[in-house]
């Protein structure tokens, strides 16, 4: 057989300093360039006394841009494409933060083998660390040590012990997700819970409910099963904080789906493709005790319903919100959100029509009837104002 023939390729330079919050250079941090997606053969490096850096000959492409320091964290990721971006870098870490807390279940009971998580976020925008491999069951998770368990980039994770106690060190600064997740249990989300640099803050205790699984099933006209349905709980009273709480699953080939819901007042709603959507309201859902099954029949006869939502100046509004409300009663039958163009598309519309709302925290609600054909233009009004004269 001939020999192989490897052509080799000429790499780039990545280099660059990091620095501290002041300004000081960061002498012996770690660098790690991780090519997109991942691999696990990284790039790796260290500062030198001026803290400069230099990796040389990196294959082209996308990588994701790692630092490390004892007591230091990264605020926000940093990515590059190697051969188009050969500027040296300027990285900085600043004081890291810690945090700790404790999860108990229900009752009141320290839970041990609750997964902790800790991720940044940047606007609405949550930043996912991925963890190599799978995570432990919580049978074995509780009897690890909170620094056994992977971490990367901007995450962070621990596993509770025996008493429920959980902490996390080197945890950037600035607004983050935590979410606390056990098998047995409703897991637990916090968003925009805010650390400053170098601040030890504790968040408490944490309680994860026990919920309850709702069990439905969306059947046709004729009673036959209708696959890849979707089934959507929401809890008008928030959870506490204000918030809508919305749970979704999609019936799978006999048309059944599972919702796994905290304790409260639902409404359920039943959709699929081309049929009227389907409410079913007032469905109570306590801890420990599963609630009666929920059957949807769902008939043939929706329309298509298409558009766009346009800001007052009349660009594309991708995030816009779009309630779809029956005629006659104005009952709402389902909502959606506008995505990249500021386009929606709702395929369970009744025939007989419905009023399309749509909501943006920026401006006042506006309403439109849906079109049956082309495109359903929603644009919000210009903000109003008040002229007058003020006379002693």
């Amino acid at each position: 057989s001939s020999p192989a023939r490897l052509a080799l390729a000429p790499g780039s330079q990545v280099s660059g300093t990091v620095l501290d919050d002041q300004g000081h250079a960061i002498v012996n941090a770690e660098i790690e360039l991780r090519a997109v997606p991942l691999d696990e053969c990284p790039e790796t490096g260290r500062t030198d006394v001026l803290g400069f850096f230099s990796l040389p000959a990196v294959p082209p492409g996308r990588y994701g841009v790692l630092v490390r320091k004892a007591g230091l964290a990264a605020r926000g990721p940093v990515s590059i494409i190697a051969g188009l971006e050969d500027a040296p870098l300027k990285l900085r870490l600043e004081r890291a933060a810690s945090l700790a807390g404790r999860v108990l279940d229900e009752g009141g009971r320290p839970l041990g083998g609750a997964v902790v998580t800790v991720a940044e976020m940047h606007g609405t925008r949550r930043v996912l660390s991925v963890l190599a491999g799978a995570l432990p069951l919580a049978a074995e998770a509780a009897a690890l040590p909170p620094s056994s368990l992977p971490r990367q980039g901007g995450g962070r994770t621990a596993t509770t012990g025996a008493d429920g106690r959980f902490a996390l060190d080197d945890v950037p600064p600035g607004p983050l997700r935590i979410d606390v997740v056990h098998g047995d249990k409703l897991p637990f989300a916090e968003v925009g819970f805010m650390l400053e640099a170098g601040q030890n803050r504790t968040l408490g205790d944490v309680r994860l409910l026990e919920g309850a699984t709702l069990a439905a099933r969306v059947l046709d006209e004729a009673g036959a099963p209708l696959p890849g349905a979707r089934v959507v709980a929401r809890r008008g009273d928030g959870d506490g904080r204000g918030e809508m709480l919305s749970v979704g699953a999609t019936a799978d080939a006999d048309g059944r789906a599972l919702l796994r819901l905290p304790p409260g007042r639902y409404a359920l709603h039943g959709f699929s493709d081309g049929r009227m959507s389907q409410v079913v309201s007032d469905v109570s859902v306590t801890s420990g005790k599963e609630p009666a099954p929920v059957e949807f029949r769902l008939r043939k006869g929706a329309l298509l319903v298409q558009g766009v939502v346009r800001d007052p100046r009349g660009k594309a509004l991708p995030g816009a919100t779009i309630v779809v409300r029956d005629r006659s009663s104005s009952t709402e039958l389902l909502r959606t959100v506008t995505g990249t163009g500021g386009r929606f598309r709702i395929a369970t519309v009744p025939e007989s029509g419905a009023v399309l709302e749509a909501r943006h925290p920026d401006w006042p609600a506006v309403t439109r009837e849906a079109q049956r054909t082309g495109d359903t233009i929603i644009q919000f009004p210009r903000a109003g104002s008040v002229e007058g004269e003020v006379r002693e």
